[in-house]
């Protein structure tokens, strides 16, 4: 997706970034944390995949753009958390 130009960031805040993945089936991926001080950071996608609490390559995509745009977003964040529909999981 990165190398395709598939992801478009969204300006990101201090505490959240969202981007869409332009393919057959757009997807949106949204990255946020309660604070600039919170270690954590939660990430949803609207792909079937990750609603099943999975970290899908669409978050992977736009962890890389976020990184490559904005490196200072996940810099004081250490805990990364899927949030599902209405759950959240800690991804390892």
């Amino acid at each position: 997706f990165v190398s395709k130009g598939q992801v478009a960031l969204m300006r990101p805040s201090d505490t959240a970034a969202q981007a869409y993945i332009r393919t057959s089936s757009s997807f949106k991926v949204m990255f946020q944390s309660s604070s600039m001080d919170s270690p954590t950071v939660m990430a949803s996608c609207t792909c079937p995949q990750a609603k099943k609490g999975q970290f899908c390559k669409h978050m992977w995509a736009t962890l890389i753009v976020i990184e490559e745009k904005n490196p200072d977003f996940f810099s004081s964040k250490t805990e990364l958390q899927i949030k599902t529909n209405n759950a959240a999981s800690t991804a390892e």
